[in-house]
């Protein structure tokens, strides 16, 4: 201020002192025009220094929020490595700026210029890869399944051992690109890793079809064969009553046949994932959770309650069905019984369950879920013979060797609980137990009803 207020005064005084000498007074101008310059320099120099914290600041924080974000990819690229330096390195230097001493804000405003262009560069690079992982992650979860199937084929043999190699290089080279943080080229090995999963997939369910053919075919031959007592071998194990004495040495010989035949591994591995979910399902819902709570009391009364506990047994049924595929859900009700030693049951003519709240064991909340999940497996199971029966399920379909074996199993190739002690020692059901419909349903009541029970009283 100083500086520019002498120079008016000294040509104020230079024209006062010589009017008329006029090179004299324009040699005054300069000194003026200069301090005037610097003035207005100064001014703006005290706006940029005022001005500078409130721009600093939103940039500050975009780069914060964008260098956040490149953290929770689980690897970068160099290329970002280096982006996310360079937006790290221009915030350092706006701050370095804001404490220079002297200051100098013009060059300070400059800093900004750059970390502005180096946060919106990361992002931009960062937006691409997010953008890829983002369908990465989807189209990776739809081959989860396949994948673990592939992963169980332990000893592969004729085209099996090709397809599980050409899976196996497909898939260390997609991680070879998610190693490197470059998911924009994992989404192109994906799509090789699809096919070659696919492909080694469709093989394998080939041969357990083929394989499940020929033991089921097996099975119904020999249950059709007249025995020593001039029926069908398979008549044997469904007389009402049984006979008093031990059954035909070629009955138990095809009992042991069914009993060797199982759900395949890759159909029992997402039935229980499927049970998983819906165990988690039914220990969060409200209404669950309170006859959890209540469930002995409402016992006490059932015929009061009989809604209530009718309301909850059909939600239970209702989350697992929707885990499992099964739509509609199967429809429960209460069916006294004077038979306590009968827990329930699912009808499948007309495709419903039944409960007996007579039954001993009614009041343990832990059972009922049991009961229910297995009964509505059952239920499934009977959806699934039959859509094999009417052609809706077709080789290459996931359930389609485990539907040809429940239809075998669902009809002649059933072993009653009765006939099961004319197999294995009187009391023993293991044969009952063990035959892949029941061996199916008492899983999904332990692995989703008892499951259930356990995480709402942990």
């Amino acid at each position: 201020m100083t500086t520019a207020t002498e120079a008016k005064s000294k040509a104020t005084a230079a024209n006062a002192a010589n009017p008329e000498d006029w090179p004299a007074a324009v040699l005054t101008l300069d000194p003026l025009d200069k301090a005037a310059k610097d003035l207005t320099a100064g001014v703006k120099g005290e706006q940029d220094g005022l001005a500078f914290p409130g721009l600093r600041a939103p940039l500050d924080t975009q780069c914060d929020e964008v260098v956040t974000r490149s953290t929770l990819m689980p690897a970068l690229t160099p290329a970002l490595q280096q982006l996310v330096q360079a937006a790290k390195d221009a915030k350092a230097e706006t701050a370095t700026a804001a404490t220079a001493s002297p200051a100098d804000w013009t060059a300070a405003t400059l800093t900004l210029d750059k970390l502005k262009k180096a946060t919106t560069d990361l992002d931009d690079a960062l937006k691409i890869q997010e953008s890829a992982k983002t369908q990465y992650d989807t189209r990776r979860e739809k081959l989860t399944d396949d994948e673990e199937a592939v992963g169980r084929v332990s000893a592969p043999t004729g085209p099996m051992v090709g397809l599980v190699q050409a899976y196996k290089n497909s898939a260390a080279a997609t991680k070879l690109s998610l190693d490197g943080g470059d998911y924009a080229a994992a989404l192109t090995s994906m799509t090789q890793l699809e096919t070659d999963t696919q492909a080694a997939v469709a093989q394998k369910r080939t041969g357990v079809e083929a394989s499940t053919r020929l033991k089921v075919d097996d099975v119904m031959n020999d249950l059709d064969v007249i025995g020593t007592d001039g029926n069908p071998i398979w008549t044997e194990g469904h007389q009402d009553p049984l006979p008093t004495g031990p059954l035909s040495q070629e009955w138990k010989d095809s009992v042991t046949k069914i009993l060797d035949i199982q759900l395949d591994e890759d159909y029992t591995a997402r039935y229980d994932k499927q049970s998983e979910a819906a165990a988690k399902k039914i220990a969060a819902d409200p209404l669950v959770i309170e006859a959890n709570t209540q469930w002995a009391t409402w016992v006490a009364d059932p015929v009061a309650n009989k809604d209530k506990m009718e309301a909850v047994m059909n939600k239970v049924i209702e989350l697992q069905s929707k885990e499992i595929g099964l739509d509609p859900p199967t429809p429960v009700s209460l069916v006294p019984d004077t038979d306590v030693d009968l827990c329930g049951q699912f009808n499948p003519g007309s495709k419903d369950i039944t409960l007996n709240p007579n039954m001993s064991t009614f009041d343990d909340f832990r059972e009922l879920l049991d009961t229910l999940t297995h009964e509505n497996t059952h239920a499934l199971q009977t959806k699934l013979v039959e859509q094999y029966k009417d052609g809706t399920l077709q080789p290459g379909h996931p359930d389609y060797a485990a539907a040809m074996t429940l239809w075998m199993n669902d009809s002649k190739g059933y072993v009653t609980s009765d006939s099961s002690d004319k197999y294995d020692p009187p009391g023993d059901e293991t044969a009952y137990k063990d035959q892949a419909c029941e061996a199916h349903a008492w899983s999904a009541g332990k692995k989703a009803g008892q499951a259930a029970h356990d995480l709402l009283n942990p």
